[in-house]
């Protein structure tokens, strides 16, 4: 479990990881340290939680954004219902 491994339970990202222990196995030969799949998850939330900063930061923008994301779960939804 991830809940298990220091490296895990220590990520600032572990709450939005994904990332599969066994690829860990794969990756590095052991259950232990980080992989490629860390590496990417990290870069990506960091990446989004600096873009959402920036957009809160005017206040059209950020008004928009939210505007588009609400349209865009929408039409999600709608086609997770009809699937």
């Amino acid at each position: 479990l991830k809940s298990e491994r220091a490296s895990c339970r220590t990520c600032w990202a572990r709450n939005i990881c994904s990332s599969c222990i066994g690829a860990n196995q794969i990756e590095n030969g052991h259950l232990g340290g980080m992989t490629m799949n860390c590496l990417v998850i990290r870069a990506v939330g960091e990446t989004l939680m600096t873009e959402l900063a920036r957009l809160q930061q005017s206040p059209a923008r950020w008004k928009r954004f939210v505007e588009n994301y609400r349209i865009f779960r929408l039409s999600n939804l709608e086609v997770r219902e009809n699937c």
